[in-house]
């Protein structure tokens, strides 16, 4: 029995993924012959060996077509009105999604500086005092330990001092030298030592901080196809120190151009600034006494362009302006769950739950379609010979710098231990898969809920009465007991999004959680009670089912995959899942937009952050050939844009879909404007 639930997991989306794959193949099939022969370093025939943009990488695309999961296959299904979508063409470009944080006082996160910040000179003392609490011969001691590389150390009887006296020898010993030398108390028999001695960790680069000036380094990050959890590892081992010393308020687009916060304890901004990247750029630097936490944003603000838009201006104005009365329903995108329709994180995430671990493992190391990568190769050598040892090889120096790497070496050292190696990943990226199936769970109900009962409160629907952080006592999210704490929003306990979502915020892995308290609504208050203040849970402790007929439809929908309410009380502590509350509508703020046209279908239609420190501006076309639709507007953190974009378009918002419709529709390009070279962050996109 337990065997048919976990084979019949995946059956739907391999089948639905088999089909897709058998038309995808027959579709570059017959576009070998229309691609035209690039010839030249990096070219698709041009290039040599396993350059970027080589003939190897441009076979694999061949060999390899993106298959991704469509809406309905995610439980999105439903719209808020029946007005006429403004189809168009989404994310053609990086340049065409652009997200800017807004921080907790409501500024928008912006990068339009590089300069370093002021340093506060350390404030020196009228005179050597400090120093008495040291002979000079022990000064003279330590000075010549510190400049050589011996680890050698010095001892100072302290069996008959105060902790007073002490405590003047640490300090003293750390504003000479700062962070190259440590000491520390040790006991020997009766004997109470000091010992100072050269900092096992120190190169030399680190000096003593500035007494009045804060320890944490806070800048802005610029990025463009990059996931924030890639940069934040390439960024740790560039100034070294650990990926998790990193902090942000919350994860963004991988495929879009985006501005956030950043931190790191104790690094310069010499040092920051000097990590070189072409897909990511840093600024806006200073230093301050307190960390940047995940969670610590209102929203973000988003400029998008939808290309290729065929309606009337009439109609696309009458769309914009039903989205801002009404709203949209607050669906997880599908960014959420992943980019392959074989694998969805969500199925993996059904692997955890019911502890199999091999499973998980299996499921995460399978061979994605379309990834153009080392991580690629290493999946299939593990898909087909279970060797960690030579799919490593695949991936070289950067082993380290994905999931799959991190697995393969936990498999490596311990081959049949598969729930290590799933404890080996990241725990934030470890709850995406868990997370993945509570949201997907969360669209199905929702989708059944409008499309039977309407946009009207039901009796026994849910609202929030209030909030209060979790007790001391109370276990967090993921079961260890550590105390959270997120601000409120319409995700009420926060939700993270994947290293690829639209939502713009992780708050799931936040420093701070909360319970929240909820009643039922009776049929004297549906009146006055609109949807939007009605919240429904996603499953796992600690949280209340709706009082009516929709509680049945959560169990229907964990009973297709042999998961109980009781499953999210994992032995395991790390999967324990709580559950949490989430509004089924959401509403756009500060939507602003202007119908433009254009010819270049290259051409970028919105100015970055970058551009415009670089002093770019935009081509002006009075009467081009297509038109394009851009649009300013803010959501609060855990809403996904793509989910908004779909109620204008009416449409679906998977990247399949949108490449169809560029393939179909948006080939032409004006002989007066050539279209610009492909950037290197597309051509290193893999």
């Amino acid at each position: 029995m337990e065997d048919s639930i976990k084979s019949s997991i995946l059956a739907k989306f391999q089948q639905f993924s088999k089909e897709k794959e058998e038309t995808a193949k027959e579709d570059t099939s017959s576009k070998r012959d229309s691609i035209p022969n690039h010839r030249g370093r990096g070219g698709f025939n041009g290039g040599r060996g396993r350059g970027r943009g080589g003939k190897r990488r441009f076979d694999q695309r061949l060999k390899s077509p993106t298959v991704g999961l469509t809406e309905k296959e995610v439980g999105i299904t439903e719209y808020v009105s029946s007005s006429v979508g403004i189809s168009g063409i989404i994310k053609h470009r990086f340049s065409d999604f652009q997200v800017h944080e807004i921080d907790l006082n409501g500024k928008v996160v912006i990068l339009d500086s590089k300069e370093l910040p002021e340093v506060v000179e350390v404030e020196e003392a009228p005179n050597d005092s400090y120093r008495s609490v040291l002979s000079d011969e022990q000064w003279a001691e330590l000075d010549k330990i510190v400049k050589s590389e011996d680890a050698e150390k010095i001892s100072i009887d302290s069996t008959n001092m105060d902790k007073e006296q002490r405590t003047k020898i640490h300090k003293a010993v750390k504003r000479a030298y700062g962070a190259q030398v440590c000491s520390n108390s040790v006991k020997e028999g009766d004997t109470v030592f000091i010992q100072i001695g050269r900092a096992t960790n120190s190169k030399g680069e680190r000096h003593s901080w500035p007494a009045n000036q804060g320890r944490f380094l806070h800048f802005t990050v610029f990025k463009e196809n990059m996931d924030t959890m890639h940069l934040v590892s390439l960024l740790s081992k560039h100034i070294r120190t650990k990926p998790n010393l990193i902090t942000f308020a919350g994860t963004k687009d991988k495929r879009a151009k985006t501005s956030q916060r950043m931190c790191v304890k104790n690094k310069r901004a010499e040092h920051v600034r000097s990590f070189k990247s072409f897909k990511a750029h840093f600024g806006n630097y200073s230093y301050q006494h307190s960390p940047l936490r995940l969670g610590d944003l209102s929203g973000n603000k988003f400029t998008l362009a939808i290309r290729n838009v065929t309606k009337s201006d009439e109609e696309i104005n009458e769309a914009l302006t039903n989205i801002q009365s009404l709203g949209f329903i607050n669906y997880f995108g599908l960014q959420r769950f992943g980019s392959c329709a074989s694998m969805p994180t969500f199925a993996i995430g059904k692997f955890m739950l019911l502890e199999d671990w091999k499973g998980a493992v299996n499921a995460i190391l399978e061979p994605k379609p379309g990834i153009l990568s080392d991580v690629q190769e290493a999946c299939e050598t593990y898909a087909k010979l279970k060797d960690p040892v030579l799919a490593l090889k695949s991936l070289g120096h950067r082993h380290d710098s994905s999931i799959e790497g991190k697995i393969l070496s936990a498999l490596k050292k311990q081959p049949n231990n598969f729930y290590d190696a799933l404890i080996a990943i990241p725990r934030n990226s470890m709850l995406l898969y868990l997370h993945a199936y509570q949201s997907y769970v969360w669209n199905r109900v929702i989708s059944r809920r409008v499309r039977e009962f309407g946009l009207k409160p039901i009796a026994g629907d849910l609202v929030i009465v209030e909030e209060v952080p979790r007790g001391d006592d109370g276990a967090s999210e993921n079961g260890s007991g550590d105390k959270k704490n997120v601000k409120k929003d319409d995700d009420m306990n926060g939700d993270e999004s994947d290293n690829d979502s639209d939502a713009g915020d992780s708050p799931e892995a936040a420093e701070k959680i909360r319970i929240e308290k909820v009643r039922k609504l009776t049929e004297e208050e549906l009146d006055k009670t609109p949807l939007s203040e009605v919240v429904y849970p996603l499953p796992g402790n600690d949280v209340e089912f709706p009082g009516n007929v929709i509680e049945k439809w959560y169990f229907e929908v964990m009973e297709e995959d042999g998961i109980t309410m009781d499953t999210f009380i994992n032995s395991k502590k790390v999967f324990s899942m709580y559950g949490k509350y989430r509004r089924v509508l959401t509403e756009v703020r500060d939507l602003e937009w202007k119908i433009v046209k254009y010819t270049n279908t290259e051409a970028d239609l919105i100015l970055s952050d970058l551009d415009k420190m670089e002093g770019k501006s935009l081509p002006v076309v009075e009467d081009g050939n297509y038109k394009a639709v851009i649009m300013d507007f803010s959501l609060k953190s855990s809403v996904y844009a793509t989910m908004m974009l779909r109620e204008v378009m009416k449409c679906d918002t998977s990247n399949s879909y949108h490449a169809k419709l560029t393939k179909e529709n948006h080939v032409v390009v004006s002989s007066e404007e050539p279209p610009e070279k492909l950037k290197k962050s597309e051509e290193d996109s893999g």
